[in-house]
């Protein structure tokens, strides 16, 4: 993922990378764990050009993490 260094330069712990293993969204998103993450992830969101953020508190989602970003088809 070419994002990983400049999201760890910012700060950010990056846990994994990995394929999506899930039915894939229709449009790229970034899923946040609570209110407390949602600035979180709507600047992460603008840095990747996405427009769909969205709380989730579906651990086959999530995980463990606070933050995920899945990217889709629509993603360039």
């Amino acid at each position: 993922f070419p994002y990983t260094t400049l999201f760890r330069s910012e700060g950010y712990t990056i846990t994994e990378t990995a394929n999506w293993s899930g039915t894939p969204p229709q449009s790229s998103t970034v899923y946040y764990k609570d209110e407390a993450k949602k600035s979180q992830a709507e600047a992460i969101a603008k840095t990747l050009n996405i427009t769909t953020v969205q709380e989730s508190s579906d651990a086959s989602i999530l995980g463990e993490n606070d933050i995920v970003v899945v990217l889709a088809t629509d993603y360039s």
